[in-house]
């Protein structure tokens, strides 16, 4: 659920900077080597390509799912299918993010991967729950 609202809502638009920004902490506050270090940013490629194409894809689900509203009859099955390639394309990028993040998660060693589940946690409490919630 978390990567739909990351891909989805529209709220979580952090530049490039900021993306740079927290892979160098993470890498800092995990004291990632070289090796993992290029795996998280093969996490934050993986992030930019996916938000590009998702963005892409939600103007084109917009514009599909305007011209069905201008229709003389409302088409449903063409409605749900414009729906249903939304589900797909989001499955498609979760999955590869989920295999980015997995082959970062085996690099780590387990004091890191402890300090890693710190972060997120206090990522997710901050300000009474995840900001892009």
């Amino acid at each position: 659920m978390r990567f739909q609202r990351l891909f989805t809502c529209g709220r979580f638009r952090a530049s490039d900077s900021t993306m740079n920004w927290l892979t160098r902490r993470v890498s800092r506050k995990l004291e990632l080597d070289n090796s993992q270090a290029e795996k998280l940013l093969a996490i934050q490629r993986e992030v930019g390509r996916s938000r590009a194409e998702l963005k892409t894809a939600r103007q084109d689900r917009a514009k599909s799912f305007g011209e069905l509203l201008a229709q003389e009859d409302f088409d449903r099955e063409k409605a749900m299918d414009v729906m249903g390639d939304a589900r797909q394309t989001l499955d498609i990028h979760a999955g590869k993010l989920i295999e980015s993040f997995d082959e970062f998660h085996e690099s780590l060693s387990t004091d890191q991967r402890q300090r890693l589940a710190v972060l997120w946690d206090r990522h997710m409490t901050k300000r009474a729950g995840c900001c892009h919630s």
